[in-house]
């Protein structure tokens, strides 16, 4: 804000105040007495005549003809060159001459008049005043500088022969009074002075004290003597309060006082002084009174008395400069509306450095009334007419600043202050708008362009008073550039060069911010936590504390940290980082896993703060917080909430990001994976983009959308992400590829995952997917040491005991049964067993079946099936359990596994015929001949393709057989039906295969007919099985051997003799170490004994 000037009121008071007093003081001074004159005539020296004529000249003058008064004296003395009378003639033409204003010719009547009268002339000392005067009168009508001095100094000259050489005339005072006059208007205040104290002290009675008086404070005054300037003033004011001057005297007061900066007391006279009826400087004295008050810093009245002049005196020549300086007290007291007010008339002045200053000042309210455009236009069209003008630089500052205030305009102030530089390179301004430019180029963030202007100052201004503050916007330029080492310097050279400054408390805070920003957080707590003593404004203290909160958090020191934002939000509850104060609170909490308060704390900004840049992140954190305290679906409606409140803010990906792990979390992968594409539709170039293309893979593999999952997958591989990304990025490619069956590819990628990424955490699921494709692609040996190093470093992982398991399944398929035991037992010890148990069991299980250890195969498979009874291979363990306890002929226990096992729905067709057809033998072993026939016709229904088919019709026949007998003992006439069936089902049974079974039944069928005496057909029978079967396997000679005897036995019964011996001697030649050889033999014997 410029300093106001106090209005010149000082009136030129020397000649006006002559012209008024000289005539008074002629008619005054002298009359000429004509009546003595005539008395006492000087009758040697006068004639009548002269004397007549002198006497018509002086009524010419008494009665105020002054042209026929010296047009007489002029006539007199060239009548009468000689006469005694001609001195007076001469002075009193001199006289009539200074009434017309003809100085020149009164200048020279003196000098004759002084000539002529000689040293005794009575009239000497008037003359002298007279002589004075006429000098006084030239000066002040000469332009000349220097004829004016020469005048003045012969006026001083002649007034102050009077004082000296006449001290006692009547003249005297006058004559001094004058001759001060004269000193002071040609400059000689110190001499205008002794000539004012002569005529004060040598005639203190004189009616011209109170002029001198007034005339000595006014010179004093223009000497810089105000304190004795004001004592003179106050002797009139004290002498002559009534006095035509007291008005001006008590002005004049005023101004001593306010030279001497006394504005309190100045301040009345001013008062007094406007309030004189008539008084002419009555406008003067009020806008005196005004600057007083504004000089006090009374505002309000200064712009009330300011703004009564224009009112009071609306023709005043002060009345622009009344409203000028209304409207910078109302600017001062942030009145803007009634300072533009005030200004308005002025902007249409017609004279320019008004119009401009006063442009300029409306512009700098608009500017603090945040109105910077309507500024910009008002100083826009001030400039334009005021080109070239005093105040065209500063409206082009005005124009400059008025553009800096609008935001995005900010860019283009900078070019407007450089530009100003440009025109006007050594106006005063233009080191101001240097400033600014640097000044604006940081606030728009050009720190390059902050830092090179700043620099360019301190080298052009390095005295000047905004050197300091150049030097901050240098420092914090290098901040902004993340020079934190440059920008470090500079605040401690700023604060070393100017330790007083006001702002330097300022710097040693930027300075820990500083240090904060270079994540020296040792060094920002040494620098911060000495200013938390020191620091008194509130909100300044609670920045100190957030920032020192700050550093602690990110040293993990989250007490410390908590105890400096309580100590922030203590200082200023509702300062400027109160609400980040808050969010660091949360963090603290959330560190500490108290998510509840985490929760709490950025629910208070909200609730504090509604206008917080902060609510977007205080939302996106109440979500984020809800959903690592385990709580997804509630972390859902958080998330969605926040998004429908700040969707466009820049927590808007985070929150998306977030719904996509909290559906991951709840296993809603199809969700999940919709949230991911829509952070990637929406912010394609967002730093989580590449996380949510990943995660988005992982949601898609998840849901077997394998083709898209792997194209993600790919993309995310293709953009070069960290290290990390990669190896997580191929574990999903080789799962897809995987499933998309394409295990050569997935080979490859998973290797290359291993090779690239050693310490990769999820190594060991990544050899187990390996282990899989590699066996899907029968490179047995590579998956078998695939599975071996995932059980030998991995074993304790949620994949070693399956790794154990599928190296024992090799073992297995080797035959190695005790080698696959050792593994199985490995698999069973291992920490993820327990999915696996089941599984495991019924192997080691098979595996003691192959190796014929029945009684541990039984154990094996009971603790199967105590792991789960209804497990997936429940069936499968429980048709094992049966065979198990087949193989140890306990076909009482094994008929229950069986039928059990068959309830549950058997996964193998193999197994489900089996289980039938040893369910239906272990019923014939208990000789539950119907339950025989009805299980065993399920089978011979359902699988008439069955390998076991014939076994099971041969059971069917056996037991029809046995309740044949059954009921033949009985006398049953039902015997000889049973017998045909159980005909037909050997029958069925033989002609189905040539193997074993196929024997027996034939043979079975021989033994039938045989019974019922059809010894036709018995022998056909047992003929088909002896000559049958050629090339058979040793467990059909069985059969055939029994044939070829009960041929012979069949021919005994006939009586047909040699057909009888034949085939007993051909089972003793086939078979000779069966039993029927030895049956064979006796019969033989005792055929021949008889």
């Amino acid at each position: 804000m410029e300093n106001l000037l106090f209005a010149a009121a000082k009136k030129f008071r020397g000649w006006g105040l002559f012209v008024a007093l000289s005539a008074a003081a002629i008619l005054l001074a002298w009359r000429p007495a004509i009546g003595q004159e005539s008395v006492d005539k000087p009758a040697a020296q006068s004639s009548d005549e002269a004397v007549l004529q002198f006497a018509d000249a002086v009524n010419f003058q008494n009665g105020g003809k002054f042209g026929l008064a010296a047009d007489e004296y002029a006539d007199f003395l060239k009548r009468y060159p000689s006469d005694p009378l001609v001195p007076k003639a001469w002075h009193y033409l001199a006289v009539c001459q200074l009434k017309q204003q003809k100085y020149d010719e009164s200048i020279t009547a003196s000098q004759k008049a002084l000539a002529a009268g000689g040293e005794k002339f009575e009239l000497a000392a008037e003359a002298y005043l007279f002589l004075g005067l006429a000098h006084y009168h030239v000066a002040q009508a000469t332009k000349d500088n220097a004829a004016k001095i020469d005048h003045l100094t012969k006026a001083a000259a002649a007034l102050g022969t009077v004082a000296t050489k006449f001290p006692k005339s009547p003249h005297a005072p006058q004559a001094l009074y004058y001759n001060a006059e004269a000193h002071y208007a040609a400059g000689r205040k110190a001499e205008a002075v002794k000539a004012y104290e002569m005529l004060l002290d040598e005639h203190p009675k004189s009616e011209l004290v109170p002029s001198a008086l007034y005339g000595l404070g006014f010179a004093l005054e223009e000497l810089g003597s105000h304190a004795e300037a004001g004592k003179a003033y106050d002797t009139f004011l004290k002498n002559h309060a009534t006095h035509e001057l007291a008005g001006d005297v008590t002005f004049r007061r005023g101004e001593t006082l306010i030279a001497e900066k006394k504005f309190a007391e100045a301040k009345p006279f001013f008062a007094k002084a406007a309030a004189i009826e008539n008084f002419p400087q009555a406008d003067q004295a009020l806008m005196q009174q005004a600057s007083c008050a504004y000089e006090l810093k009374q505002y309000d009245e200064a712009a009330a008395l300011y703004l009564a002049v224009p009112e009071r005196f609306a023709q005043s020549t002060q009345a622009p400069l009344a409203r000028m300086n209304a409207g910078k007290a109302l600017l001062l007291l942030s009145k803007f509306a009634e300072a533009r007010a005030a200004l308005a008339a002025l902007i249409d002045s017609g004279n320019a450095d008004i119009a401009a200053e006063a442009a300029h000042l409306v512009a700098r309210c608009l500017i603090r009334e945040k109105k910077p455009a309507e500024a910009a236009d008002v100083a826009a069209r001030a400039l334009a007419k005021a080109a070239g003008g005093k105040w065209a630089v500063q409206l082009q500052l005005d124009a400059a600043d008025a553009t800096f205030d609008q935001p995005e305009k900010r860019k283009t102030a900078v070019d407007a202050y450089l530009a100003l530089v440009k025109a006007f390179p050594d106006d005063p301004l233009a080191a101001e708008a240097r400033f600014m430019a640097a000044y604006a180029s940081l606030q728009t963030e050009n720190s390059k362009q902050a830092q090179s202007l700043a620099e360019d100052f301190l080298k052009r201004h390095a005295d000047h008073v905004l050197a300091p503050e150049a030097a901050a916007v240098l420092a914090e330029s290098r901040l902004l550039e993340r020079d934190f080492a440059g920008a470090e310097k500079q605040f401690r050279d700023l604060i070393a060069k100017f330790a007083s400054h006001r702002e330097a408390a300022t710097w040693q805070r930027r300075l820990g911010y500083t240090l904060l920003l270079a994540e020296q957080y040792p060094a920002a707590i040494e620098q911060l936590a000495p200013l938390v003593a020191t620091t008194k404004d509130a909100d300044v203290l609670g920045d100190v504390n957030y920032w020192l909160a700050t550093s602690y958090f990110k040293q993990q020191a989250y007490d410390k940290a908590l105890k400096a934002c309580e100590s922030s939000i203590a200082a200023a509850p509702e300062g400027r980082n109160a609400d980040r104060v808050l969010l660091i609170v949360a963090e603290c909490q959330a560190a500490g896993k108290d998510f509840a308060k985490a929760i709490a704390a950025v629910e208070r900004i909200a609730a504090k703060f509604p206008s917080s840049p902060l609510l977007a992140e205080a939302a996106y954190r109440a979500a984020n917080y809800t959903a690592r305290s385990g709580k997804p679906q509630e972390a859902i409606a958080l998330y969605q909430k926040m998004l429908s409140q700040y969707g466009e803010s820049e927590f808007a990906p985070y929150a998306i990001y977030g719904i996509g792990l909290a559906q991951s979390d709840l296993k809603d992968h199809a969700a999940a994976e919709k949230a991911f594409t829509t952070l990637i539709e929406k912010h394609p170039n967002h730093a989580l983009a590449a996380d949510a293309r990943y995660d988005r893979a992982a949601a898609r593999q998840f849901q077997g959308r394998f083709e898209e999952a792997a194209a993600d997958a790919q993309a995310v591989l293709a953009a070069k992400p960290s290290a990390e990304r990669v190896a997580a990025a191929r574990h999903i490619l080789g799962l897809c590829q995987d499933r998309l069956k394409k295990p050569d590819d997935a080979v490859k990628t998973y290797q290359a995952l291993l090779k690239d990424a050693p310490n990769y955490p999820e190594t060991a699921g990544v050899l187990y997917e390996l282990g899989w494709s590699l066996r899907t692609l029968k490179r047995d040996a590579e998956a078998r040491q695939t599975f071996a190093r995932l059980a030998t470093e991995f074993g304790d992982s949620q994949f070693g005991a399956e790794a154990h398991y599928l190296l024992g399944e090799y073992h297995f398929a080797d035959k190695a049964y005790d080698k696959a035991l050792a593994a199985y037992e490995a698999a069973t010890k291992a920490k993820s067993a327990d999915a696996l148990a089941e599984k495991i069991a019924y192997r080691t299980g098979w595996a003691h079946y192959r190796l014929q250890q029945y009684d541990k195969a039984q154990a094996a498979f009971q603790k199967q099936l105590g792991i789960s009874d209804s497990g997936p291979l429940a069936a499968e363990g429980l048709f094992m359990l049966g065979e198990s306890y087949f193989q140890q002929n306990k076909f009482a226990e094994a008929l229950p596994a069986y039928d059990q096992a068959l309830a549950k729905k058997l996964a193998s067709k193999d197994f489900e015929v089996l289980a039938l057809l040893h369910a239906g033998q272990c019923a014939s072993q208990a000789k539950r001949w119907t339950e025989t026939i009805a299980t065993l016709d399920k089978l011979v229904a359902s699988y008439a393709d069955s390998y076991y088919l014939p076994e099971a019709l041969y059971e069917q026949g056996w037991a029809k057989r046995n309740l044949a007998d059954e009921a033949d003992a009985k006398g049953d006439a039902a015997a000889s039906k049973l017998y045909d069936e159980a005909l037909e089902k050997f029958d069925a049974a033989g002609r189905k295969t040539t193997r074993e079974v196929g024997a027996r039944s034939r043979f079975m069928m021989g033994e039938i007919c045989f019974l019922r005496k059809n010894y036709r057909e018995a022998i056909r029978n047992y003929y088909k099985v002896a000559e049958g079967y050629p090339n058979a396997a040793p467990e059909i000679d069985r059969w055939k051997a029994k044939a070829a005897f009960s041929l012979g036995h069949v021919h005994a019964t006939l009586k047909q003799n040699d057909e009888a011996k034949k085939w007993f001697q051909t089972t003793i030649e086939r078979y000779p170490t069966s039993e029927e050889a030895a049956l064979a033999k006796e019969r033989l014997g005792k055929s021949s004994a008889g």
